[in-house]
């Protein structure tokens, strides 16, 4: 039986895991905020997304790609803040919510990334 309490991100060595699940490469997760809610779903690890929806110029999804220096990097990476509005994710301009994910410490461990496209 798995515990009622919320688990808390933390690293294991590369991977991100809650609980005993890693997230990495899990976009079964980010495919289900996409058909929910429509956009895109992104999970980051620090700056570099490791479960996305978003597609790269070659089709493939965009892991190991990388959260961009401006307002969403600085609002939730630095001051571990939720960030909404503008970003430019891989050329393309989007109306975005990043809100970071914090460890047991408190420290920004992860951020989820939710951004419905630009229109």
């Amino acid at each position: 039986m798995r515990s009622s309490v919320a688990h808390r991100p933390y690293r294991d060595g590369d991977n991100l895991m809650i609980g005993d699940t890693v997230l990495n490469g899990r976009n079964d997760i980010v495919d289900q905020v996409l058909n929910a809610a429509g956009g895109v779903a992104t999970i980051f690890s620090g700056d570099t997304r490791i479960a996305t929806t978003i597609r790269g110029s070659n089709g493939a999804r965009a892991t190991a790609t990388t959260l961009v220096p401006g307002p969403a990097h600085t609002a939730a990476l630095h001051r571990g803040a939720t960030y909404r509005g503008a970003a430019t994710i891989l050329g393309a301009g989007y109306i975005t919510a990043y809100h970071p994910l914090k460890d047991a410490s408190g420290a920004t461990s992860t951020e989820r990334g939710h951004d419905p496209p630009q229109r």
